[in-house]
């Protein structure tokens, strides 16, 4: 009886989640706290309540306030699987910060993974390539451009750096020569020239392989680097348990000009070795360039442990603090997100509530509850009240995933919106 009530249990935050929340529910809410830390670094601590940001709900802040999503948005090719990505705001090199309100059509480009020649997700291994889609809002529905980095290549994120280039982490070594399955036809091609332009450097196509490539325009042309994560000295060449591995990158430019890393580690060591257990795990790394070499901030994972195994990540900065939201990976986060925050961005908590669940809920009044919802990244705003802690306060304003619905492996790329502080303007 206890498991059957524990999964109940499980099953009510699965449900309760991804709870629509109205535009005008109020922020205070129950519980103790003593500061901004117990509010997942989300909210204040208030007369020992956690009054959260408008973006988050619960009583630590958590969980992120989602809103019906239109069935429309993101990207929906009827040809090709995609399975997550980030958009950027083409505005003279400049991020994305706020979709324009007047004037000329605000043009969002996205890096997307997307397989090749009519595959599904399940053949990511051999035909994931990272699309350009585009957008004239930031929502889409986007359409297909071009290809970026022809297979292997997944797991992309795009940013603007401070010198207004644009840096592309990814997994793969996107030679463009590995063999590419045609699943229109079920034949396997030595070469797509299709997806192959802008073929670069020979690099690994090993799935644990990072890279980065670089570039001042999404017209190209792009340079390419493999990207190096180091041990400290002092850990004296004995490595934790979960560096067996390395995958889904995760960057930020950090306000004070050093560059972090989140990663996956741990897929792959043997079972049975602590702390583990054998399985994925987010790790940080930070580096004063964008190229590296990156260095470990710590031997604990900022999400790990059999009870938060996790993959995924999307890491950012705000006033309060560093937060990573990524894709958890067992029961406790029932297949939906897993959060986790620091101050510093070297000691990090991990929340225990799901931040998201696979429950979707649609403006026309429909829901999906689909099978898989992973990659998560977020479109960060201004939150309406300007600044927190005298710099700029970014807050989510979407929640972009991949979604794979029961027995349909051509999945896409779903934004879903969060709940934005009223203003008088609103946020479109």
């Amino acid at each position: 009886m206890a498991v059957i009530g524990l999964v109940a249990f499980l099953l009510l935050l699965a449900c309760c989640s991804d709870l629509v929340v109205s535009a005008r529910a109020p922020a205070l809410v129950p519980g103790f706290c003593s500061s901004s830390l117990d509010c997942s670094l989300n909210g204040d601590c208030v007369k020992d309540r956690c009054v959260c940001d408008a973006a988050w709900h619960g009583p630590t802040c958590d969980v992120l306030s989602l809103i019906p999503a239109q069935r429309a948005s993101g990207y929906w090719n009827e040809s090709e699987a995609s399975w997550g990505g980030n958009p950027v705001y083409d505005s003279s090199g400049e991020p994305l910060r706020f979709p324009a309100r007047s004037g000329a059509p605000a043009k969002f480009h996205m890096a997307v993974a997307q397989m090749a020649d009519a595959c599904g997700l399940a053949d990511y291994g051999t035909n994931s390539f990272v699309a350009h889609v585009s957008s004239d809002r930031v929502e889409g529905p986007y359409q297909f451009e071009g290809t970026l980095l022809p297979p292997f290549s997944h797991n992309p994120q795009i940013l603007v750096g401070p010198d207004s280039s644009f840096y592309l982490y990814h997994i793969g070594g996107a030679s463009g020569s590995s063999p590419v399955k045609n699943c229109s036809s079920r034949s396997t091609n030595p070469r797509n020239d299709k997806h192959a332009e802008g073929a670069f450097v020979p690099a690994s196509n090993h799935t644990q392989q990072v890279n980065v490539a670089r570039a001042k325009s999404l017209a190209g042309p792009w340079t390419h680097h493999s990207v190096a994560i180091e041990m400290p000295a002092e850990w004296a060449g004995i490595a934790p348990a979960w560096l067996c591995s390395v995958s889904n990158p995760a960057p930020l430019f950090a306000r004070d000009g050093s560059v972090f890393l989140a990663v996956v580690a741990g897929f792959g060591c043997g079972k049975g070795v602590a702390p583990t257990g054998g399985g994925e795990q987010v790790a940080v790394a930070r580096a004063r360039s964008w190229r590296g070499p990156f260095t470990w901030v710590s031997k604990e994972p900022a999400i790990g442990g059999e009870v938060y195994r996790a993959e995924d990540p999307f890491l950012w900065e705000s006033a309060r603090g560093f937060h990573i939201l990524a894709h958890g990976l067992n029961i406790y986060s029932l297949n939906g997100g897993r959060y986790a925050y620091s101050e510093d961005g070297l000691n990090w908590t991990a929340s225990f509530l799901p931040a998201y669940s696979v429950d979707v809920s649609f403006t026309d009044g429909s829901h999906e509850i689909f099978e898989r919802r992973e990659r998560p990244k977020l479109v960060m705003a201004p939150a309406k009240n300007g600044t927190a802690g005298g710099v700029d306060f970014l807050q989510p304003a979407y929640l972009v995933t991949g979604v794979r619905s029961f027995f349909n492996d051509m999945t896409h790329t779903l934004f879903q919106e969060i709940r934005q502080p009223l203003s008088p303007e609103g946020f479109h």
